[in-house]
């Protein structure tokens, strides 16, 4: 057996002497960035301290999705679905263009099949008349006073006439106002989804058996919450229509183009079947605000609607509508921001989504200072019957574990998307500028 001679470390007779064996910089383990830095040795025998858990450096805040997720999804038959609403049941008359004052007049209206003979109409400085003619061809309607009663007014274009009852007397044998329900349509599509992620056999065995993190864990809920994130983007923004899928070739796979179906989402649903809205700026926030939700009241008494929106727009909304502040001698505590908004018997509850945030890289950024207001009751996310809105897969019965073509896992989640929003007209946006 060889001898190994014995050599103080540190040495006996100089002790402050530089070490040479086995010193700290000698000390690193394979993959060191110190080593790397400074062109120091590695060795086998030390191990790299890296803690086992990936930390997240992505916002805990983004993983919101309180509008998508807080409501059972309802189910229909197919992945086109139509609802219908009742239209409000009395339409005003509007002139488009003036006619002098008289007993009688031929007024000229926007729309005809709104009226009939023997409608009770009142004019815009209260004046009552009585229709008497009625040419859905021509849009007209005439129009007599009351017997004995002064002359009709001057009318220009653009009055609004309101009818206010249908009339009939004593003795009359005949019906002379019939009505039906007026309704209208909207239709939505189901759009599908997936998210996925291939592993070979030897690879997916290698980071289970040899893992230093939890890597494969990780990736696999990260897969997850990418689903999640399509999915709410589409509920807020997706656009209805019809795209080409490309596909590529391979063994045993059909390459071409394969057709899908797009859902509304919620905001450009709004945008395309009138919704209220405002662009406003500091000076005018509090006014518009006040404006759109009242010509949008269609929720009972105290029935709240919910405000979304970035934290940054909602803190310059209660900014806005609590100025001027004022603040009490004991008060320790710089609050800017309101919880609620109390107007007449509305209710509105402000609902931050960070997701709103351009650095989120979900939506465009004109959503950073946008504020939805929404009756949420009205809104339901859709599903497809005997199909899940989100749905775990993998491809564990293909793969083949000695190698060939399929030597690999694909894991994939597929998801289904769509929204149903009832009474459009009770929501509104604003686009807040200068802030």
């Amino acid at each position: 057996m060889a001898s190994t001679s014995f050599v103080a470390t540190p040495s006996v007779a100089d002790p402050a002497a530089t070490q040479s064996l086995f010193p700290d910089w000698l000390l690193n383990p394979i993959g060191s960035e110190y080593a790397a830095q400074y062109n120091r040795d590695t060795t086998l025998h030390l191990q790299r301290a890296i803690f086992e858990n990936i930390v997240d450096d992505i916002p805990a805040q983004f993983g919101m999705f309180k509008i998508l997720f807080q409501k059972q999804p309802e189910y229909v038959a197919d992945d086109v679905f139509t609802w219908t609403e009742r239209l409000w049941p009395r339409p005003t008359l509007r002139a488009t263009a003036g006619v002098a004052g008289g007993a009688t007049q031929v007024i000229t209206l926007a729309t005809n099949n709104v009226a009939v003979v023997n409608d009770t109409i009142v004019y815009p400085d209260n004046t009552h008349g009585i229709i008497t003619a009625v040419n859905n061809a021509l849009n007209t309607i005439t129009v007599a006073t009351y017997n004995g009663a002064a002359n009709l007014p001057a009318v220009v274009a653009n009055d609004v006439f309101i009818i206010e009852s249908a009339s009939i007397a004593d003795g009359m044998d005949s019906f002379v106002h019939f009505d039906r329900m007026t309704t209208i349509n909207y239709t939505n599509y189901i759009g599908r989804g997936q998210r996925n992620k291939r592993w070979t056999t030897m690879t997916a065995q290698k980071y289970k058996n040899n893992g230093t993190t939890n890597y494969f864990e990780k990736d696999a809920r990260e897969m997850m919450e990418l689903a999640m994130q399509d999915m709410f983007a589409t509920f807020i923004n997706g656009q209805k229509g019809e795209k080409n899928i490309t596909v590529p070739a391979g063994t045993g796979l059909t390459a071409g183009t394969f057709v899908a179906k797009s859902s509304w989402g919620i905001f450009p649903f709004m945008q395309q079947n009138g919704a209220m809205h405002a662009t406003s700026s500091p000076a005018t926030l509090e006014a518009d605000f006040k404006q759109l939700a009242f010509n949008s009241n269609y929720k009972n008494v105290n029935a709240p609607r919910f405000i979304l929106g970035t934290d940054r727009a909602l803190h310059a909304m209660s900014t806005f509508m609590k100025d001027p502040i004022r603040y009490t001698p004991s008060d320790k505590a710089y609050d800017m921001d309101l919880d609620v908004y109390k107007i007449g018997t509305m209710r509105f509850i402000p609902m931050v989504i960070p997701l709103f945030e351009a650095r989120s890289f979900m939506f465009p950024a004109a959503f950073e200072n946008r504020l939805l207001v929404l009756d949420l009751d009205s809104i339901m996310p859709i599903c497809m019957q005997g199909f899940e809105p989100m749905m775990v897969r993998n491809t564990g019965n293909l793969h083949k574990s000695k190698g060939g073509y399929n030597d690999y896992i694909d894991y994939f989640i597929e998801y289904m998307v769509s929204m149903k929003m009832e009474n459009v007209d009770g929501n509104f946006w604003i686009d807040l500028i200068n802030i």
